[in-house]
């Protein structure tokens, strides 16, 4: 996974998904897969990718204070950082993880978009005695 410009699309929102114990799965808006580790690697280094939620512990997160408003999000399964490769400021700057450095290529900032992850299920009418959850 590579950074990049917001632009305003779908693709470019998360939802941080609780998953109890201070643990999240970070879902992409727009294709519902999860941030992961690259095959579930526990090395300083390895890539982070978008995957479908199969419940694995590369795919859980906890979100710890670092400086100001910003955060560490830190991988369960590996016990390393989110960050930017190199601290490199550019569009194509890698997302991977790493052991703690205290490097602001590890700090993120969580904004609230004010858009709701899933619309409100509409409501039920009839007289059909099997509901069912579509």
């Amino acid at each position: 996974m590579v950074q990049a410009n917001d632009n305003g699309t779908a693709d470019h929102l998360w939802h941080f998904v609780p998953m109890g114990s201070n643990q999240y799965v970070i879902e992409n808006l727009l294709t519902h897969q999860v941030l992961g580790v690259q095959n579930a690697s526990t090395a300083n280094g390895a890539r982070i990718v978008q995957w479908a939620d199969n419940g694995t512990n590369d795919h859980l997160w906890r979100v710890f204070t670092a400086s100001g408003s910003n955060v560490f999000i830190r991988n369960v399964n590996s016990g390393r950082n989110l960050e930017i490769l190199n601290a490199d400021i550019t569009t194509s700057g890698v997302v991977d993880q790493w052991a703690a450095t205290g490097c602001i290529c590890q700090e993120w900032q969580l904004v609230s978009t004010g858009v709701a992850p899933y619309p409100n299920p509409g409501a039920v009418s009839g007289s059909g005695i099997h509901p069912h959850d579509p």
